[in-house]
This record gives structure tokens, C-alpha cells and sequence, in this order.
């Protein structure tokens, strides 16, 4: 129901493109919408003129302060830019562009850059003599000024061929920018008004519409723009872009405003999808929205579609290379030997922490608890949060020293069972969107999950035994996972999967 009626809604506004900036429609519950969740627990939700005001007010007042700090980096970019936009139109016939995630700790000195996504890619391009450029997404909150600044001034000074954002825009896109901030709400509040009450659904839309207002922004929007602007620039040139592509409001803005048919998008997910978050299962309507890459890269035949008009292929997942790796396979060990893992999603993490606490067992036990490598910067505050007898490891440390793993539910859950590890689940049942990417296959053998601290005796126990009795079983299941998760990696599969 929920994604056949924003299919309907989709053809209704997305013909304009400030719409392709909305909350709502991108189904993305992780940024503010709670359609799906309301729907769920047959919420009944009204609005009413105060709400409405005050949705409203946050807009502008949010919108305001980004437009502010956008004419900052846009003013910075300026000031140090060394103009690569007339680089770009004199270049080769043929580009390639790597648009992939960079932030603070992206950065090794001023030049070179630790890129998670596409780490071998770029050796595998200079091997082949390609030529390529870098259009980052900058990984780092808009409020962040001075990590921001830093990241543009290395993206325009350096001379390595990074594409930096800002040089492509002029005082005409502020323009366009300030009457998008202007007349957002409104298109949406008209929008509104025209969807009739008729059911329940209808009713819970208009008034996510209304609440998602406080938490839109025009940064989508931007990205549009400068897809226009590439366009332009590439009009006689044969390009392709290797995307990372969440099928997020930035990537469908950055798709519909550079395609064209000399442009060739390869879209890649390399990432777990989980069922609950309905924004990563792309959707044949948005096809004629041209929102999509030309084709999606998926890490496994699980995420291959039986029908589709969109095009899918398996491609090669550089951040799970080592899945193959038998170095890195779990190993028969002779007891018990357990590690914490807390997930990317730090309230996530908290909670895992607040819930192993409350177990007798654990308490007693010396647990080795590691911090996701995206935050480190919190350690201190990890480790004022753990008991004594715990201890946050490195996060160089060996994994095949232990055999079971505790964490919430998170993609690197399929990693873990794939390499053989016996993993255990804490439950959120308070949550019907929980990020949960498993199938059955192997519940109860190498994974279970887990809703109560005073379980964890017996769950521990439960899977060691396996461990002990079904290792054959086991080992199939993590083979399983394999084949169905994950691609082999290898230099002629990478250069395949982008036609290199």
C-alpha cells in the first residue's frame, strides 16, 4: 500500500523539480519521514494552524542559516579556487568521474585520500592509464565550518584532480536558491490542500507533508543544479560516472540534473538493504523522473530483481573484499570468545551498550567491546559508559580471535555470518523499522537474536554449542551467505563492471 500510493503521489509533483527535494516522497524514514511508521501502528494524526506555523518557521529559520553558511564555502571556494572548470572542458573525449563520500578523516596529508568506497579503483584507473576525477560528497554536517573549510580548500588547491562543488556555481544558482527557500513550503502546503481526505492513508500523507517541512533543506536542490551545470560542460564529451548511489535526495537530484545520453551513471549499492528501508529498493516508476543511474551495481544476486525495467548487475564491493579472504574466516576455537561490535548508528550503539549492562552474566565476564572506526573521537565516552572488566579494543584487532558476536542489527551482520562468525541479534522490538537486512536462513544455527539480558547465558550457549556439534552446517550456511551476499574480488571484475 505505502509504496504504490507514493508511486501515485510521485506522478502528481514530480514533473517539478523542487519536489524532488521532498522528505516525504523519498520514503526515507532515517531523514524525518513517518509515513511508513504511522501507517504501521494506524496512527490517526491531524493538523491543526499552530503546527502548521510552526513547521513552517523552522523551515525558514533552518533554510536561512544553511543559505548563510552555503554563501560561506561558496565565497571560500572563491577566494582559493584555481578555476578547474576550464580544465574540464579542454580534457580527453572521454571522463571518468568517481562520486563517492569523503569527510575530515578522508585525507592523508593534502594530496592523497582514504576513500572506504572505491579504494582499489583508483589503482586499477591509473593501471589502465584512465584518466579520472573526483566529485566528492562532503561527508560532514553543514554546520561543521571548520572541517568543511578544510575539506575545500584541499578539494581546490590541490593538484590532484578533485572536482569541488562550489567552483561550478554562480550568483544566478544563489538566485535559484534563495526562491527555492522561498517558495518550497507553499508548492507543498498547495500540494497539500489538492490530496483529498479520502482515507486513512491520505490523511497521514498531508500531514507528513506538513511535518517534514521543519526537516527540508534546499541542499538536495543544489545538487540539481550542478548536475545541470555538468551537463552543460560534458556536452561533447563521453562520460561516465561511477556513483555511490543510496537512492538518496542528493543522488536523484544529482541523476536528474546531469543525464543525458552521452552520460553514463553507474549507480553502485554497495551496501546491505534492509527491507524496512524502502528508499534503497529503487522503483520502475521513477524511471521517467530520470532520478535513476543508467544501472544499478548491487554486492550480490539477493538484491538482483526477478522482473525489472531497471538494469541491475553484480558488481565488485571494495569494502567487503576480505569476505573471500580465508585468513579472515572464523576459526574453530576451543571455548567461548566473544567481542562486541557496536553499529554505525551511535543511539544504536548506546542502547547495545545500556542493554548488555543489565546482564548478570556479561557483568561477570571480561567483554571486549569495538567502537565503529567512523568514531573513534568517542572512545572516552565509550569507556566512561562500559564496567571495568570490559575493554575497548583497537580496531586493527584480529576478529578470528573469537567466535561469537554481539550487536544490533546492521548490515555488517551478513559480513560477519558470511566469514563463519555465530552472531547474535539485540532486538528492538519497540521499533517495526528496525535495521534488520537477514533472511531466515541459518536463524537459531550460526545467528539468533535476543530481547531479554537475562537470555544471554543460554543464547551464548545455544550457538557455541552449534559451533561444536553442526560446524559442517555452519560452514554451508556461511557459504551460502557468500554466493548470495557477495562477488569475489578481482582486477578484471572491477575493470568488467564499469566497462573499462
Amino acid at each position: 500500500e505505502y509504496d504504490e500510493y507514493l508511486d501515485k503521489k510521485s506522478n502528481d509533483v514530480l514533473h517539478r523539480d523542487f519536489f524532488h527535494s521532498n522528505i516525504t516522497l523519498s520514503r526515507n524514514h532515517l531523514i524525518g519521514s513517518n509515513l511508513l511508521i504511522n501507517l504501521i501502528k494506524n496512527s490517526v494524526l491531524k493538523l491543526n494552524f499552530l503546527n502548521l506555523l510552526k513547521n513552517i518557521l523552522f523551515f525558514y529559520t533552518r533554510n536561512i542559516y544553511y543559505l548563510c553558511l552555503w554563501l560561506i564555502y561558496y565565497i571560500f571556494s572563491k577566494i582559493i579556487s584555481f578555476k578547474k572548470i576550464n580544465k574540464l572542458k579542454n580534457k580527453l573525449d572521454k571522463i571518468v568521474i568517481i562520486q563517492t563520500y569523503l569527510n575530515k578523516n578522508s585525507f592523508i596529508g593534502d594530496d592523497k585520500i582514504s576513500d572506504n568506497y572505491f579504494s582499489d579503483l583508483y589503482s586499477c584507473l591509473e593501471k589502465n592509464n584512465q584518466f579520472y576525477y573526483i566529485l566528492p560528497n562532503i561527508d560532514e554536517k553543514m554546520i561543521d565550518i571548520s572541517n568543511r573549510l578544510k575539506i575545500i580548500r584541499v578539494l581546490s588547491n590541490t593538484s590532484h584532480s578533485y572536482l569541488n562543488e562550489y567552483d561550478f556555481f554562480s550568483f544566478s544558482d544563489l538566485i535559484k536558491l534563495i526562491k527555492f527557500v522561498l517558495l518550497y513550503p507553499f508548492l507543498v502546503i498547495e500540494h497539500a490542500v489538492r490530496v483529498k481526505s479520502n482515507t486513512r492513508i491520505d490523511q497521514l500523507y498531508k500531514y507528513d507533508l506538513i511535518q517534514t517541512l521543519s526537516k527540508s533543506s534546499f541542499i538536495p536542490y543544489t545538487q540539481l543544479l550542478l548536475g545541470k551545470k555538468l551537463r552543460k560542460i560534458f556536452k561533447n564529451k563521453i562520460v561516465k560516472i561511477i556513483s555511490w548511489n543510496e537512492n538518496q535526495l542528493i543522488h536523484r537530484n544529482f541523476c536528474r540534473g546531469i543525464q543525458d545520453t552521452n552520460i553514463k551513471i553507474y549507480g553502485c549499492q554497495y551496501f546491505m538493504k534492509y527491507p524496512s528501508c524502502r528508499w534503497m529498493y529503487a522503483r520502475e516508476n521513477d524511471k521517467k523522473f530520470g532520478v535513476l543511474p543508467n544501472i544499478f551495481l548491487v554486492t550480490g544476486k539477493k538484491y538482483l530483481p526477478e522482473t525489472s525495467e531497471l538494469k541491475y548487475k553484480i558488481g565488485t564491493s571494495l569494502r567487503y573484499r576480505d569476505v573471500y579472504n580465508t585468513e579472515n574466516q572464523a576459526k574453530k576455537l576451543s571455548t567461548v570468545s566473544m567481542i562486541v561490535m557496536l553499529p554505525y548508528e551511535q543511539e544504536q550503539s548506546e542502547n547495545l551498550l545500556d542493554f548488555i549492562k543489565n546482564s548478570k552474566y556479561l557483568k561477570m565476564l571480561n567483554i571486549n567491546i569495538k567502537i565503529h572506526p567512523d568514531y573513534l573521537h568517542r572512545t572516552q565516552f565509550y569507556q566512561s559508559k562500559i564496567n571495568k572488566n570490559w575493554k575497548i579494543i583497537d580496531n586493527k584487532t584480529d576478529l578470528t580471535r573469537y567466535n561469537i558476536i554481539i550487536t544490533k542489527a546492521s548490515g555488517s551482520m551478513i559480513e560477519f555470518i558470511a566469514k563463519g562468525f555465530s552472531v547474535l541479534v539485540v532486538e528492538d522490538n519497540n521499533n517495526p523499522l528496525a535495521l534488520n537486512p537477514l533472511s531466515h536462513e541459518g536463524k537459531n544455527i550460526i545467528w539468533d537474536t535476543i530481547d531479554d539480558p537475562c537470555n544471554f547465558k543460554t543464547s551464548i550457549d545455544k550457538l557455541y554449542e552449534n559451533r561444536n556439534k553442526k560446524l559442517d552446517l555452519i560452514n554451508n550456511i556461511s557459504n551460502q551467505y557468500k554466493k548470495n551476499y557477495f562477488k569475489e574480488f578481482s582486477e578484471n571484475e572491477l575493470k568488467k563492471d564499469f566497462d573499462l
